[in-house]
């Protein structure tokens, strides 16, 4: 009582250290005090090595308990019903915060000055000591320490559960997910739909391009997760809980593609198409199709067989139908009519990327050329552009393995003696250069 009102009115760290060598004196074992100065300290050098091996030998002794009525020790229901939620949820906040600067912004701003706030190693050492400490003085009060009932009977029963889920995990689990998903859902609301102002140092092409891709690898991992959860006649699939927040979840799911659809409009808006983020158009759509037949499943008690069928014919059907495109051409078309050349806000036209694209790209290229709306500069780099990509496509055509009927009709519409008319730098006209290599300018 005289050191607590010490350390009250003086808080000396001298009261503090007599006050835990008291707490932990009356907490050793023993019906009568120990007389001798020597036994009194080995009591004490127990309580400190008690202090290290107690908290683990308890924590062992819960973990490791017996089963209880449902055939499972306790251990085994904390692994479950929260070490899943919790990793899991732990992903999905990881893939959210690569998706999403603001909340990489708000991680670094204030989770990160909490850490480096509160969690110094001496401060971490010092709560780890005193929660030892506490614990130990509790545990030795007693005069014996108390065994652990045996609840199990004799046949336990095994609990409801699929794989590493029960029910209760699962709920914990898309509690958990729904409500990390509602906060990605309501800023892409906010920012792409409702027109709310980003923060200062942030663009809506940087807001739209970190999101596109990681927001379609959360969807397939929260569908691989459904699956898992909800397979047919398991008891989460039965669970009346476990599917109405399943419904919840793939909606936002679902609408998180469709954001990333958008987010990938924005981001072509200001960098121009590919064809890469042409199969990443195809890419989420099948995603957010299979996210919609997962529900066509579950309200229809489908098989597993059913749903990889369907997605699989519209795998299919998808493929068939990319064979009749030219892809390479649409996408050479989309850069030159919406490139800042032709008037648009956007991006300046890429040529070195349209050469890339080989010869499907002679038309647009030519069109470009027609528009006389490049510098000297350029119009001489898409000349040389054009020139090459046609020389390249007559080449290709001498090999009759690679002759096809598109390439030919280009070739047919396309020459080296066509595609060398250019206008004269300033425009006023247009002039005809030989296109061979003894060029000796205009003729």
């Amino acid at each position: 009582i005289g050191l607590l009102w010490a350390m009250v009115n003086h808080g000396k760290g001298l009261a503090l250290f007599l006050l835990i060598l008291g707490s932990a004196t009356l907490a050793i074992p023993g019906s009568e005090w120990r007389k001798s100065v020597p036994a009194w300290l080995e009591q004490g050098l127990v309580f400190v090595v008690k202090m290290v091996t107690l908290p683990i030998q308890d924590i062992r002794t819960y973990v490791s308990s017996k089963p209880d009525m449902d055939g499972e020790n306790r251990g085994k229901r904390i692994f479950r019903n929260w070490v899943f939620p919790i990793v899991l949820g732990a992903l999905f906040l990881g893939l959210f915060i690569l998706a999403n600067p603001v909340i990489a912004a708000w991680i670094e701003e204030f989770a990160l000055d909490i850490i480096l706030k509160w969690f110094i190693p001496r401060r971490v050492v010092l709560w780890l000591l005193v929660a030892s400490l506490v614990w130990t003085t509790m545990r030795l009060s007693r005069s014996k320490e108390v065994e652990h009932e045996k609840l199990a009977p004799e046949d336990p029963v095994p609990a409801a559960q699929i794989g590493f889920m029960t029910p209760g995990s699962m709920v914990r689990a898309l509690v958990l997910f729904n409500a990390i998903f509602l906060v990605q859902t309501g800023m892409d609301a906010m920012y792409l739909l409702g027109g709310a102002v980003l923060p200062e140092e942030f663009t809506y092409a940087e807001y739209a391009h970190r999101g596109a891709y990681p927001l379609v690898a959360t969807a397939l991992l929260a569908g691989v997760v459904v699956l898992v959860a909800l397979k047919q006649a398991s008891p989460t699939e039965r669970s009346r809980s476990v599917r109405g927040l399943t419904y919840v979840w793939i909606a936002q799911n679902v609408f998180l593609v469709g954001t990333s659809m958008w987010r990938l409009l924005f981001y072509i808006e200001a960098y121009s198409l590919t064809c890469f983020r042409v199969a990443a158009f195809i890419w989420m759509g099948l995603v957010a199709l299979g996210l919609v037949l997962i529900v066509v499943r579950i309200i229809g008690q489908k098989s597993g067989q059913w749903l990889l069928g369907t997605n699989f014919l519209a795998l299919l059907a998808v493929l068939y139908t990319v064979c009749f495109l030219n892809v390479k051409g649409f996408v050479a078309e989309y850069n030159v009519a919406h490139c800042r050349e032709m008037g648009e806000s956007g991006y300046y036209i890429d040529l070195y990327y349209l050469q890339r694209l080989g010869p499907d790209a002679i038309p647009a290229v030519h069109r470009l050329r027609e528009a006389r709306v490049l510098s000297p500069e350029k119009a001489a780099w898409a000349k040389q552009v054009e020139e090459e990509l046609v020389a390249d496509l007559h080449a290709t055509l001498d090999n009759w393995r690679q002759w096809t009927r598109q390439r030919q009709a280009l070739a047919d519409e396309y020459t080296l003696s066509t595609v060398s008319l250019d206008f004269l730098p300033d425009g006023s006209g247009w002039s005809i250069v030989r296109p061979a290599e003894d060029r000796h300018g205009p003729q």
